[in-house]
C-alpha cells in the first residue's frame, strides 16, 4: 500500500498512543486500588487474623500502593509528545493537500519522510536506525 496520505497513518498512530496511555493509567490505578483493598481487608479483619497474617496482608497491600512510585509518568509524557507531533504533521499535510507547486510537492515529501521517521522511532525506538 503506497504511503500517499499520511493522515490515515498519523490518525491511527495517535489513536494507538492514546490507547496505550489509557491502559497505562488504568493499570496504575488498578494496582493502587488492589493494594488499598488488601490494606482495608487487613484492617477490618485485624482482630480475627493472627499476628503474622495481619502483618503479611499489610505488607502486601503496602507494596501494591507503594508501586505507584514506580509508575512511569515519563512514558505517558513521551506518548503525549508523539501524539502532538503526529497531529502537527497531519495538519501540515492537510494544509498542503490541495496546493500544487514544486515547492508544495517537496514539502509534502518532507512531511511524508517525517511521518516515516515518527513511525520508525515509535516501532524501533530512538536507536533503531537502519
Amino acid at each position: 500500500m503506497p504511503f500517499e496520505s499520511p493522515e490515515l497513518y498519523l490518525g491511527r498512530f495517535a489513536d494507538d498512543q492514546r490507547r496505550a496511555i489509557r491502559l497505562h493509567v488504568i493499570f496504575g490505578i488498578g494496582t493502587v486500588v488492589l493494594g488499598a483493598m488488601i490494606v482495608i481487608i487487613a484492617l477490618v479483619f485485624s482482630g480475627s487474623l493472627l499476628g503474622e497474617g495481619y502483618k503479611t496482608l499489610l505488607s502486601v497491600g503496602g507494596t501494591f500502593v507503594g508501586s505507584l512510585s514506580g509508575f512511569q509518568l515519563n512514558e505517558i509524557n513521551k506518548r503525549r509528545e508523539k501524539i502532538s507531533a503526529a497531529e502537527t504533521l497531519s495538519i501540515s499535510f492537510h494544509d498542503l493537500k490541495d496546493k500544487t507547486g514544486p515547492s508544495d510537492e517537496a514539502e509534502r515529501e518532507k512531511i511524508k519522510s517525517l511521518c516515516w521517521e515518527l513511525i520508525r522511532t515509535a516501532v524501533l525506538g530512538s536507536k533503531g536506525h537502519e
